[in-house]
């Protein structure tokens, strides 16, 4: 996505990697941040800022006429995907039962990949949208994934409570 992306703004399809870079160096920056001062604060409110602020940046991607200005909306996005990470261990870390732990880390990475599976499968069925127009399809999705959490969580009104250390 990011090569169309980048042709579409006049920087040919090898400036895709410059702008793919500027994510992965968006999440090593977010990673560092999160290293330095650690999170607080419970992680599931954490994981809803980020990844509604993540989907607005990649909107904001889809939607800038400028190169630049892409560059820097995928760099932001990288930037949530590091305290997006270190929040979704902490909640599986903390909420998990020690018997289930290595079970339940198993499990999400593989529900990971299939939804990366199933997320590219679905952007290969969209590719005749233009990069930008991809861009807004995967905010939508994204947004859409933070409102259902919200109200999942307004719904049950639980808690989750942690478990006992080991």
């Amino acid at each position: 996505m990011t090569p169309t992306l980048s042709d579409a703004l006049g920087h040919g399809a090898s400036g895709g990697g410059i702008l793919q870079a500027a994510f992965g160096l968006g999440t090593l920056a977010g990673s560092l941040a999160v290293s330095l001062r650690p999170l607080r604060g419970e992680p599931e409110g954490t994981v809803v800022r980020c990844v509604a602020l993540a989907a607005v940046a990649v909107a904001v991607s889809g939607l800038v006429p400028a190169y630049g200005a892409a560059l820097v909306a995928l760099a932001l996005a990288g930037v949530c995907n590091g305290p997006f990470v270190a929040a979704t261990l902490t909640a599986r870390a903390r909420y998990a039962p020690a018997g289930a732990r290595a079970q339940i880390f198993v499990t999400v990475a593989g529900i990971k990949i299939g939804a990366a599976s199933l997320g590219a499968a679905l952007a290969g069925l969209l590719a005749p949208l233009s990069a930008g127009g991809l861009l807004l399809v995967t905010a939508g999705a994204t947004g859409t994934a933070v409102l259902y959490g919200l109200a999942d969580r307004q719904v049950s009104g639980a808690e989750p409570k942690p478990v006992a250390a080991p």
